[in-house]
C-alpha cells in the first residue's frame, strides 16, 4: 500500500530520477512517462497491456489493416519496442516487471532521496524482491543452475580460505560495473559466496525467488566475474538450508 497524499510527489521524484539517471533509448523515456499516468495509488502498481502501451505511444499497432498479416506484423514490431522501452528501464533499474493475474505488473523503483540514486528504499527492495516469482520459474541458462542447498556450503579442500578471503566484494564490484549499482544492490546484497567446490562456485540467496531470478537474468555477467575472481567456470546459486525446528 502506499500514502496516497505523498504519491503524486513520489511519482515525480520518480520521473526525475530516470530523467537524472544513466543514458536510456528515447523509447524507454517515452514509455516510463506513459507507464507513470497507470500506476495506481493504493497498490504503487500497474498492469497496462501491451497494446495499450503501444496505442498510448502513439505507435503504429495495425489497426487500419484489412490484411491479418500486415497487421500482425505491425502489431509485433510496436510491441518489440514497447518491450524495448520497458527491458531498458529494468535494466537500469528504475522498474520491476512481474506477473500477477495474468498481466504484467510494473512497479518502480523510487530512490529514498534525490541525492542518493542508488539508495533503493528498504520497503520497496523487498517488496520487488519477493514478488518476483516468475524469475524463479523459468529455465536458467547453460553452466548455471539453481536448487536448495541440503547441506551448509563450505570451501572445497583444493581451495584456501586465503583464495575466496573478500572474493564475493569483488564479484560484487564487477557485477556493479557491468549490470549497474541499483540492479546489483538489489538482488545481491542479500547473497554470498558459499564456497568452490569442484571447479565451481556456489553463490547462496535467502530465498528461491532470489536464486531463480540471479540465475535466469545475471547468468552469465555472474559467471564471467566469478571466472575472473576465482577462475571458475561454473556457478551454482543455492538457497540456504532450511534450520530444524525442535
Amino acid at each position: 500500500m502506499t500514502d496516497r497524499k505523498s504519491w503524486p510527489a513520489r511519482k515525480e521524484r520518480h520521473l526525475v530520477q530516470i530523467a537524472e539517471g544513466s543514458t536510456l533509448p528515447p523509447i524507454a523515456y517515452r514509455v516510463a512517462i506513459v507507464l507513470s499516468s497507470y500506476l495506481n495509488s493504493d497498490t504503487g502498481e500497474a498492469f497496462p497491456s501491451q497494446l495499450t502501451l503501444a496505442k498510448r505511444l502513439g505507435l503504429d499497432v495495425g489497426s487500419d489493416e484489412s490484411d491479418k498479416r500486415k497487421c500482425a506484423r505491425k502489431r509485433a514490431d510496436a510491441f518489440k519496442r514497447v518491450r524495448r522501452g520497458v527491458q531498458a528501464l529494468v535494466d537500469a533499474g528504475h522498474y520491476a516487471v512481474e506477473w500477477g493475474n495474468g498481466h504484467r505488473l510494473y512497479r518502480p523503483i523510487i530512490c529514498e532521496t534525490e541525492l542518493s540514486r542508488t539508495a533503493i528504499c528498504e520497503t520497496e527492495l523487498s517488496q520487488v524482491r519477493d514478488k518476483a516469482v516468475s524469475g524463479a520459474r523459468q529455465n536458467c541458462p547453460p553452466n548455471l543452475t539453481t536448487e536448495p542447498e541440503k547441506e551448509p556450503c563450505t570451501v572445497g579442500a583444493a581451495r584456501s580460505e586465503g583464495r575466496t578471503a573478500g572474493a564475493w566484494d569483488d564479484v560484487l564490484a564487477f557485477m556493479q560495473k557491468e549490470v549497474g549499482k541499483v540492479q546489483a544492490k538489489t538482488w545481491l546484497a542479500s547473497c554470498r559466496l558459499g564456497g568452490v567446490e569442484n571447479d565451481v562456485a556456489l553463490v547462496v540467496a535467502d530465498t528461491r525467488t532470489v536464486a531463480g531470478w540471479v540465475a535466469n537474468n545475471f547468468g552469465d555477467t555472474l559467471r564471467l566475474a566469478c571466472k575472473q575472481v576465482l577462475g571458475v567456470n561454473e556457478v551454482r546459486v543455492v538457497t540456504e538450508p532450511k534450520a530444524d525446528v525442535g
